[in-house]
């Protein structure tokens, strides 16, 4: 549906080899069942209304058991089609039938309400012979479609179609779900701009009214099991804050508790004298969980669905929305708690100093984002408890799902200093506070650290890079089989299966290039394997060709052809098993290369999509091989790009010896000294060379 629901579409469901998309969930449909059944099981057939929702607000399928089996762009003659595999086969309790839209835009055929109300009775038809209990459920309101404005009708299709389906259902006795009702406005019948940003489909504020419709009528239909455990907890020697721990409800037969976990162990979860391990996301009765490294979990499980989840949680951040960039890093405090220090400098925006942010947590290897429960929510501060309450949240741009910081707390030159943060996950309503004017406590982090040993593939000690106040970074080459040490010159640290103790000895179990990275704020010393490292290309969203090759020291090089107008691009890494982007020290940076070595200055970014965080090829390029070198050691980290059409050697032009050269970039500036690596320009006595240094 829209170019949002073709793009979706083309991937999977339009493939002419593939038309209905039977293949789009086939490996999830397996796992389901080879799972015991829960007899709550409830399948969400639909289009991209349904896709979105499954990925929007994945708590609301996975802790209710329900199963999200939408496909982006589809109408009910493909859902008809996959109905035996993507419904049928799951052997749930209910179905839920919800299609039309695309039927009436027109995405298959012309439009025919005969045909569109036949599939869906058809499918209700094919549910209830299987055992099955029908739900059907209303189209959204829509008065037009923006990738088919041709059709002019669509409010008058959409409300006659409905009407058809209400009738059905109440001579058959199935439930019927109206979200139309509550999501319809104005006089063209469209679907209410409070709950879309395109006019078809739900924003997350849009998913929530529809879930306060949905599950009442889901509850009456498919009830749950009245002996749903009200405790549980986890115990065992993977516990690091006591013995056992009480996990939190969140909602019937749901719990969740953040805690740390020592890696090398295990623990059970302990409900109604009954204990589970996880086994392939589900629970397993009378199993174990393994901890391959310490460090902060969220851990879930639920009654209903049989699910559980162990996920890391790397680190959290504060987000400063017109900096589109992580601002303060919290630390783990114990018991669901994080804590952070910084100050922070507003910007001015033209009409005012911008106070926008929200939390960013890095989840399980990918980046879950907290803002407020009111996804709308757009006002100062508010002297209440209510304002900082929380929840996760997808936003669609830098700037939603947001707080604001309390300006009035900022000195003359707009700086909130001595922010302190503090975020509760583990409370009964996940919440934070801020406090301002706070000292930091004092942390002992040493001046330097150094890192040698026989480990150490590309000689035998270096400095390590001191990335902030806290941290400290080396990437090399470490050999399997040896040893290495990291230093202050008085003590010696360790990795203690990622934990930052005291000690001797670090390994590797293979040999490849590495990032050592030790954190005194956190409490953390990794060593992750840099798999990869790759410029990405923003225009088509992925990396480029075959990726960077390591030439050591820390650096990296990689040249391919760049043919496109769109020059946008950043760096991506693999470490530790993880994807890790790379940006410019400026994360709004938008310009061309300006000559300067700082705008080549690169750090560890969080995209909120493809487009953010990057830099531009220079035009002059275009349809040009272009090398990039990257260096991750040094003082700053950086990169530089080329012209790798041009000859290595310097141009044969005669000059006098007497004089002193002068240096420029290629755009014309003038440099302080000659560069070391890149293009530039010397002159001497009026004549100038272009050198390139390979």
């Amino acid at each position: 549906m829209a170019a949002l629901s073709l793009a979706c579409g083309i991937a999977t469901a339009s493939a002419a080899s593939d038309w209905a998309g039977i293949n789009r969930y086939d490996n999830s449909n397996t796992t389901i069942k080879a799972q015991a059944n829960t007899g709550t099981r409830v399948v969400f057939v639909g289009n991209s209304i349904t896709d979105f929702w499954a990925s929007t607000h994945p708590s609301f399928f996975t802790d209710n058991d329900f199963i999200g089996r939408g496909i982006s762009g589809q109408t009910t003659y493909q859902f008809l089609v996959r109905f035996r595999e993507d419904v049928v086969e799951l052997s749930p309790a209910a179905v839920i039938i919800n299609g039309g839209t695309n039927d009436i835009a027109e995405n298959n055929y012309a439009y025919s309400e005969d045909r569109t109300f036949g599939n869906i009775a058809s499918m209700a038809e094919i549910a209830s012979a299987n055992g099955i209990k029908v739900i059907l459920a209303s189209v959204l309101p829509a008065s037009g479609f923006n990738w088919n404005p041709s059709i002019k009708d669509a409010a008058d299709k959409i409300a006659s179609l409905n009407a058809r389906i209400k009738a059905y259902a109440e001579s058959k006795s199935y439930p019927y779900i109206d979200y139309y009702s509550a999501l319809v406005s104005g006089s063209d019948r469209a679907l209410n701009p409070a709950y879309t940003n395109d006019g078809v489909h739900p924003t997350a504020a849009g998913y929530d009214v529809m879930e306060s419709i949905a599950l009442p009528v889901i509850r009456s239909v498919v009830k749950l099991d009245a002996n749903m455990p009200e405790t549980a907890s986890i115990y065992g020697g993977a516990i690091a804050e006591g013995e056992s721990t009480v996990m939190h409800r969140r909602g019937i037969g749901s719990f969740e508790i953040y805690t740390k976990l020592i890696g090398g162990e295990t623990f059970q979860i302990e409900a109604d004298g009954r204990k589970y391990g996880i086994a392939d996301g589900y629970m397993a009765e009378n199993g174990a969980a393994n901890i391959e490294k310490t460090g902060v979990y969220r851990i879930r499980a639920n009654f209903v669905s049989r699910t559980a989840s162990v996920e890391q949680v790397d680190g959290l951040g504060l987000f400063y929305c017109i900096t589109n960039s992580r601002k303060i890093e919290l630390t783990y405090a114990g018991n669901g708690i994080f804590k952070g220090y910084g100050d922070i400098t507003l910007l001015n925006l033209g009409w005012g100093y911008d106070t926008r942010y929200r939390l960013a947590m890095d989840l399980g290897g990918s980046v879950q984002w907290w803002g407020p429960i009111n996804d709308n929510e757009d006002g100062d501060p508010r002297d209440t408890e209510e304002y900082f309450y929380m929840k996760e949240t997808n936003p669609t741009n830098q700037w939603d799902n947001k707080w604001k910081f309390d300006i009035s707390k900022a000195d003359a030159d707009h700086v909130l200093k001595g922010i302190e943060v503090t975020v509760d996950f583990n409370a009964d309503q996940y919440t934070h506070s801020m406090a301002y004017g706070v000292e930091a406590p004092a942390q002992s982090v040493p001046a330097t650290l150094t890192a040698q040993g026989e480990a150490l593939a590309e000689g035998s000690s270096f400095v390590m890079t001191k990335i902030d106040g806290t941290t400290f970074e080396l990437f090399t080459r470490l050999s399997a089989g040896k040893t290495f040490d990291v230093t202050d010159g008085t003590e010696y640290y360790v990795s203690d299966r990622g934990e930052l103790a005291k000690g001797t000895g670090n390994t590797v179990d293979k040999d490849g290039i590495y990032c050592i990275n030790l954190n005194f704020a956190k409490g953390t010393f990794e060593i992750g394997e840099v798999s990869k490292m790759t410029v990405y290309c923003c225009w088509f969203g992925g990396d480029l060709n075959q990726g960077c090759e390591y030439k050591g020291n820390g650096v990296w090089e990689q040249t391919a052809y760049w043919a496109i107008d769109d020059f946008r691009y950043k760096f991506r890494m693999d470490v530790g098993g993880k994807s890790q982007f790379w940006g410019p020290v400026n994360a709004d940076e938008d310009g061309t290369p300006d000559g300067t070595p700082e705008y080549f200055h690169m750090v560890r970014s969080t995209p909120a999509s493809q487009w953010d965080n990057k830099w531009k090829v220079d035009p002059a390029l275009k349809n040009h091989n272009v090398k990039w070198t990257v260096s991750l050691n040094g003082t700053q980290y950086t990169h530089t790009q080329a012209d790798a059409d041009l000859s290595g050697a310097e141009a044969a032009v005669a000059v006098g010896a007497d004089g002193e050269w002068e240096y420029f970039s290629v755009q014309g500036v003038r440099l302080e000294g000659e560069p070391q690596t890149g293009i530039y320009i010397r002159r001497k006595n009026g004549i100038s060379e272009k050198i390139v240094i390979r």
